[in-house]
């Protein structure tokens, strides 16, 4: 855990600002501050704090090597708080930009799909768990209407779990994927995780880490570099009802008596299990995306 130095190093108005952050957020805020000697988020010993217009401004070194490090805290990274598992109050982290180094490159595969489903895409190595589920979400085509989790797997066994279900959660997780950073599961080429979204449907993606490279200059990242088939629909059922939709897209003659197949067809809307180009796939600011996930369960 992070230590903080005495206050008399905080500027009158970042001492102010600083203790209007709750514990947990100050926590989550000190143990997660970029450094680019390790190449990855560290715990920073804290030294001086000013405000510098309406940014709180953390100095001071990293723990683990000791170089000078800083954190820059937004008004609106302090975190989303309000949600109240079991009586006690959560506060998670809005998603921002941090300066990267690496980029990890994965292989995300949909689980059971037969043709199989995947897409090659790179995030910048500085990604939590959460903005590479906004990233699956964008290059697979879903549309985040329900609730995702992870399933680490390996020697480091742990469940990662959204943000939106602490509602409905008897027990404390092991992390919420706002919270944890790649880095800290991913560390090797062949590392694996299990992406599950909609837990009724149960879309289960295989997350393979299969590179871990120097970002390019003049490359913008997350990018899509590959991939093949179009996504299920959403809410079609699990891979039964997806099987379902295959075959009625790919029927060349449905008799007009089949009101079944027709009303299926036209639900569909001109659906092409077939279609997939890596040149249509938009990418959403995180940061937007939980912004706007959060309105909505308002």
């Amino acid at each position: 855990m992070a230590t903080l130095r005495p206050k008399n190093q905080f500027t009158p108005e970042a001492a102010k600002r600083w203790v209007q952050i709750p514990k947990e957020a100050q926590a989550r805020i000190l143990a997660n501050v970029w450094c680019g000697k390790c190449i990855g988020s560290v715990d920073i010993l804290l030294a001086t704090a000013e405000m510098i217009d309406k940014d709180l401004i953390l100095r001071g070194k990293c723990k683990a090597c000791g170089k000078n490090v800083c954190r820059v805290v937004e008004p609106e990274n302090e975190g989303y708080a309000g949600l109240r598992p079991g009586g006690k109050e959560v506060s998670f982290t809005i998603p921002g930009k941090r300066p990267f180094k690496t980029v990890f490159q994965f292989k995300i595969t949909l689980i059971g799909a037969e043709p199989p489903v995947w897409r090659q895409i790179q995030v910048p190595g500085s990604y939590t768990f959460y903005e590479l589920h906004v990233a699956i979400q964008n290059v697979m085509g879903w549309t985040d209407s329900h609730l995702h989790a992870y399933e680490i797997q390996g020697k480091r066994k742990a469940r990662l779990e959204s943000p939106y279900a602490v509602e409905d959660m008897h027990e404390k997780p092991y992390g919420f994927t706002t919270e944890i950073m790649l880095d800290e599961f991913f560390k090797k080429e062949g590392d694996c995780a299990s992406y599950e979204y909609d837990f009724g449907d149960s879309w289960r993606h295989e997350v393979l880490l299969e590179d871990i490279q120097l970002k390019k200059a003049g490359m913008k990242y997350p990018a899509c570099l590959a991939g093949q088939r179009a996504c299920p629909p959403e809410d079609c059922g699990g891979l039964g009802g997806y099987a379902g939709c295959v075959e009625a897209a790919n029927s060349k003659a449905i008799s007009d008596e089949d009101d079944e197949a027709l009303a299926l067809l036209t639900w569909l809307d001109g659906w092409n299990p077939e279609k997939f180009n890596p040149k249509d796939v938009v990418f959403e600011s995180p940061a937007k995306r939980f912004r706007d996930s959060v309105r909505e369960d308002c």
